[in-house]
């Protein structure tokens, strides 16, 4: 027998709780796992189709195209560090802002050019050449041989005509006409242009 006896439990302490009965063993809690962040993401796809659907509408949309790629890459970092799951639609905004970009800078470019290539010349619309033609006085018709029409302004070109000798009167000039009425001019080859000079300065009267 060993010398050392067992210590019998002191009757002053309580046994340990037993489950209540039909209670089942339930495992740990689960600590509360943040929801995914995939806002970015889903505005970015979002607004990388309009950004491509309104790129032709004079750049309008580029600014929603800039926005996309912005938030875009955000979803792409917050999927990065694991905070948001929807790597495609943050990929495929970022795409979509990216093409909606090129789209819409190619229309700007365009555009500006087109009105660059159909606006005339400023100094060919100066009402100064109209007392730059060195001309006498009289009445004169005018062989047209360049012309341009801008709003309700418009330039002819050409060789005047005096119409009391029917003599060509000197090399080209230019006339300006301030008035829409004046404005009228249907060709080189079927039209006919009417101005007169008094003072130095010349007038269109009428365009046939």
């Amino acid at each position: 027998m060993s010398d050392e006896a067992s210590t019998p439990p002191s009757p002053d302490t309580p046994p340990p709780p037993l489950p209540a009965p039909g209670t089942p063993d339930l495992p740990p809690a689960p600590t509360d796992a943040a929801a995914p962040r995939n806002g970015m993401g889903t505005a970015a796809l979002v607004l990388g189709i309009i950004g491509l659907v309104l790129a032709c509408a004079f750049g309008v949309g580029t600014i929603f195209a800039i926005i996309a790629i912005v938030l875009g890459a955000i979803g792409l970092k917050n999927v990065k560090k694991g905070v948001a799951s929807n790597r495609g639609s943050a990929l495929a905004g970022t795409i979509l802002g990216i093409a909606g970009l090129v789209v819409g800078t190619v229309v700007v470019i365009f555009v500006v050019l087109f009105s660059l290539s159909t606006a005339p010349p400023t100094s060919s619309l100066d009402p100064d050449n109209n007392s730059k033609t060195g001309l006498a006085d009289g009445q004169y018709s005018l062989q047209v041989t360049a012309y341009f029409l801008y709003s309700d302004q418009c330039s002819y070109t050409g060789t005047p005509v005096n119409l009391d000798t029917q003599t060509a009167a000197g090399s080209s000039v230019t006339v300006v006409g301030l008035d829409e009425s004046v404005c009228g001019y249907s060709g080189l080859e079927t039209g006919a242009v009417y101005f007169d000079v008094s003072g130095g300065e010349a007038e269109v009267v009428r365009v046939e």
